[in-house]
């Protein structure tokens, strides 16, 4: 069995942890990192940059640490303690949670949170490449596919439910998405 191989006949280890709870305070912090991301986003400078993901990391509860010895030995620990030594379920739990803020999102109809988190989520997807440095102290790789194509069924769900001329602001340098695009781009994602 390789080092990072999942092993899962482990007694005393707990399957990985189901998705944070999403209350009302957990969508205003969601709500309010969105909104200073779209000034972020293909504008400021690659401190400011990785800071953003690092807090989106932590508000998706995401097991961030230094890529130094000791920082090493707490993630390894926290894998295996909280994901059964499975680093892809460790690195993609952040993604989860943001799926439920996603979902809690449209339950109170604040549809252009639940589409932000997709075009984060397909920003991260397609435009950012992670070293084991990033990686550790943002806490989150790309989603999985599983888990992008659920964040996207979420966006897609949002546009639909929201008025024709609703529209999401990407990012502040470009004009807002029309509803119409964004249901035509998730749609190719859920198929």
């Amino acid at each position: 069995m390789g080092l990072f191989s999942k092993k899962s006949d482990s007694p005393g280890v707990s399957p990985p942890p189901e998705p944070i709870a999403v209350g009302p305070d957990r969508l205003a912090e969601a709500k309010a990192f969105m909104a200073e991301w779209v000034h972020i986003v293909g504008q400021a400078s690659d401190p400011v940059f990785w800071d953003a993901l690092a807090r989106f990391g932590r508000i998706g509860d995401a097991v961030q640490s230094p890529n130094t010895h000791s920082g090493n030995m707490q993630i390894f620990d926290i894998a295996k303690s909280r994901f059964n030594n499975d680093f892809k379920a460790m690195f993609d739990w952040p993604w989860r949670n943001w799926l439920a803020i996603a979902k809690a999102a449209n339950q109170v109809a604040d549809y252009e949170l639940a589409v932000q988190v997709f075009f984060f989520a397909w920003t991260i997807q397609n435009q950012v490449t992670f070293d084991m440095n990033v990686t550790g102290e943002v806490g989150f790789e790309k989603p999985s596919v599983e888990t992008f194509r659920a964040i996207a069924a979420e966006a897609l769900a949002a546009a639909t439910e929201a008025p024709p001329d609703f529209v999401v602001v990407e990012r502040s340098i470009r004009p807002p998405v029309p509803r119409d695009a964004i249901i035509n781009g998730t749609s190719q994602i859920v198929g």
